[in-house]
């Protein structure tokens, strides 16, 4: 059996009338403050992002930079080594040049000067295949 839909009529007093437009002005209200809500959130979501897409491409500068300085700076501790080894022989050279004795013998091997007396024989270079 179907049933019957009851019709309610409403009745036109002024205090009813009044409840209801009362209760859609407070909907309205409460739908206005929800559209604002959201347009904030929303707001605050884009500002927020965009802030921390920011800091990344920051950070991401800043390690290639950090990167960048220290390979820089160990390539330059191993030219500091190679010059530090080269000042240790460019020493011991001028010490040696200060020696009599080593000017003495640097000009016998590279100019084949001799001492008065001396004899030079120049041997011929042995092969090293055989």
């Amino acid at each position: 059996m179907i049933e019957e839909k009851k019709k309610v009529t409403n009745i036109h007093r002024p205090h009813s009338h009044q409840k209801t437009q009362t209760d859609a002005w407070k909907e309205a209200a409460v739908q206005k403050q929800r559209r604002g809500l959201k347009k904030r959130m929303t707001a605050l979501t884009v500002v927020t992002a965009f802030v921390v897409i920011l800091m990344g491409i920051t950070l991401f500068s800043q390690w290639q930079t950090i990167a960048a300085n220290n390979e820089e700076q160990q390539q330059m501790e191993e030219q500091m080594v190679s010059l530090e080894e080269k000042e240790a022989d460019l020493k011991q050279q001028v010490k040696d040049y200060n020696d009599l004795d080593y000017i003495a013998e640097v000009a016998r091997e590279e100019y084949y000067l001799t001492k008065e007396g001396e004899t030079l024989y120049k041997l011929p270079e042995s092969d090293s295949s055989n």
